[in-house]
Formats: C-alpha cells, sequence, structure tokens
C-alpha cells in the first residue's frame, strides 16, 4: 500500500495569548498511522514539543519579511510526528510555548497511513524573506534523502492572511514528482495574522541528488509578502521485520512505529 492521508487535518486550534494551544487529533485514528502536527507562531515564541511527540532537528525554521505585525514579520514554522497507537481519536494535544511576545500561535494534526505502521521520516528547511513577489520560492539548506515511493510534504508559512495560494511545485535534482495535492490553503485569523500552506507530493521515481526547492504563486503581494518558511517533511514506509538493518543503512531520518529507532 503506497503512503496516503489517512484524514483530512482537523478543526485547528488558535490563540492570541496564554502559554499553550491546543492541536486536535482526526476524529478516526487507527494504530500505525502517522501523526503531523504543525504549529506556526509569531513573535519570537520558544515552541515546546508536547509528550509523545517528535521533531526532527530540520523541522522547524523561522523566515518572513519586515517587522512584526499585519502582513508582515517572521513566522516560525514547527513540524512534530508521532505514530498513534489507536487511543487519539478526537483527542487534544496541549503545545506549551514561552519567551517572546504571544500574539497568535496556531496548531493542527493530520494523519497519514501505510501498510506496515513503521516510518522513516526525515525533514528539510528554509525560508522566502524576500516579500513584495507574488511568486515566492525557498531551497532546503539540506536533502532529506528522496527516493522512488516516498510521500513529501511541502509546508510553508505565510507572513500575511491576504492572499490565497496556487501552482505549488517542488523541484529536486533526480526526482521526478507525480500529482501534487494541495490540502490546506488556510487563513489563520487574529493578532498579526498568517497562513498556512500544506501540500502533498508523491515521489514517481529518482533518488535526491542536492537540495529542493518549493515554490508557489499567491494571489497578491505587498511589501513584506508573501515571505515565510517552508518545511519539507519525506515520510517513507519500511518494513517493520528487519528495522535495525534499514537503521544501519540511513544516514539521515528516523524510523518509528511499534519499536520507534533512531537512524
Amino acid at each position: 500500500m503506497a503512503i496516503a492521508r489517512a484524514q483530512v487535518f482537523a478543526t485547528a486550534g488558535t490563540v492570541t495569548s496564554g502559554s499553550s494551544v491546543n492541536g486536535t487529533w482526526p476524529a478516526s485514528v487507527s494504530a500505525g498511522h502517522l501523526g503531523v502536527l504543525i504549529v506556526l507562531s509569531k513573535r519570537g515564541l520558544t515552541i515546546s514539543t508536547p509528550s509523545g511527540w517528535t521533531l526532527d532537528p530540520n523541522a522547524e525554521a523561522s523566515g518572513g519579511a519586515g517587522a512584526d505585525g499585519a502582513n508582515s514579520g517572521t513566522v516560525k514554522a514547527t513540524v512534530f510526528y508521532k505514530v498513534a497507537d489507536g487511543s487519539e481519536d478526537g483527542t487534544t494535544v496541549t503545545v506549551n510555548f514561552s519567551g517572546g511576545t504571544t500574539n497568535l500561535v496556531y496548531a493542527r494534526i493530520g494523519t497519514y497511513s501505510n501498510a506496515t505502521g513503521s516510518w522513516s521520516i526525515a525533514a528539510a528547511n528554509g525560508a522566502d524573506s524576500a516579500g513584495g513577489n507574488n511568486a515566492w520560492t525557498a531551497t532546503t539548506s539540506s536533502d532529506p534523502g528522496i527516493t522512488a515511493n516516498d510521500f513529501v510534504l511541502g509546508i510553508f508559512g505565510c507572513n500575511s492572511s491576504t492572499p490565497t495560494h496556487s501552482a505549488q511545485t517542488l523541484t529536486t535534482s533526480g526526482v521526478t514528482y507525480g500529482t501534487m495535492v494541495e490540502q490546506l490553503d488556510s487563513t489563520v485569523a487574529g493578532g498579526d495574522t498568517m497562513r498556512l500552506v500544506l501540500c502533498e507530493f508523491p515521489v514517481s521515481s529518482g533518488t535526491s541528488s542536492g537540495n529542493t526547492t518549493f515554490a508557489g504563486t499567491a494571489s497578491g503581494n505587498g511589501t513584506n509578502y508573501p515571505a515565510g518558511p517552508i518545511i519539507l517533511l519525506r515520510l517513507r514506509e519500511v518494513s517493520s521485520s528487519g528495522q535495525g538493518s534499514l537503521v544501519r543503512g540511513l544516514h539521515r531520518g528516523a524510523i518509528v512505529g511499534p519499536t520507534s529507532l533512531i537512524a
């Protein structure tokens, strides 16, 4: 079975004050599904890892342009993952944060499935810090190791809620992607405002030999937007048997499942 979205991303939690925000699991979650928790924030907050979740070192990045404010400023994108045990249906996950100035924090959880319930996960990040153009683009600073049958989530934290987004592409030397699906183009209202763009890219063939560029087109622009960080989360199905040999053979990423192993 190829990797697929198991459930759409559940209703977002949003706060403009306080020290925590709640994300909600989708209504129906099976053991072995991979939960992906996306948190967007502004104004220099430190985002804490919720209990039981994992933050890849490359799955957090900041980017943007101009001073903090509406349609301006720096967004931090933080992406956690967790393999579900099947008890999560519709439950909430509390994400604590500190430092900076609480102005707007957003959290949202979706799930993905494969045949084995065991996963290899890796991430890469970059940022568009220009603004002022409808076209936005960012190139990662590392290669998460992409190959045929992988599934890549492209996440863009735009520093304005004003424009909608379309025509997103991933470009990686040596890799051919299948049909892109835009899963989210969601306004984050309140405070300074932001926007979450999430696209899904199945990998048809090839093996990456360099960094990846994530690009798209906004419906409008201003002096400091659209701009913000990108996170690529590379998902791979692995056999639940023989995880040990796979761990020894990987030089990046984490293998997680019934028994979590770090490569």
